[in-house]
């Protein structure tokens, strides 16, 4: 069901760091593509819109097959990395 590609990664990086509301347009507009990729997910829980967090949890209901919808969220998150650990806050 998921797909990962570099490219996902770099594009879910920069809806990541967009202002959130263009993110939670962006990802909205093309969840019926994107929820099947787990960047993308990921980015929606990110996110943290009321919006994003429901696009996410129907994803996740549906997920299906091998693949761990969380796999690498460390990276979306930034958990080790220097720039993005200091900008998480209770909403994520």
């Amino acid at each position: 069901m998921s797909v990962d590609s570099n490219e996902d990664y770099a594009l879910s990086g920069v809806l990541r760091d967009i202002p959130t509301s263009d993110a939670e347009d962006i990802l909205a507009q093309h969840w019926d593509y994107l929820k099947r990729r787990h960047h993308f997910v990921q980015v929606a829980i990110y996110v943290a819109t009321e919006r994003t967090r429901a696009l996410a949890a129907e994803a996740l209901q549906e997920w299906t097959g091998n693949e761990d919808p969380f796999e690498h969220v460390d990276r979306t998150f930034g958990f080790f990395t220097y720039g993005l650990s200091d900008r998480l806050t209770l909403r994520h």
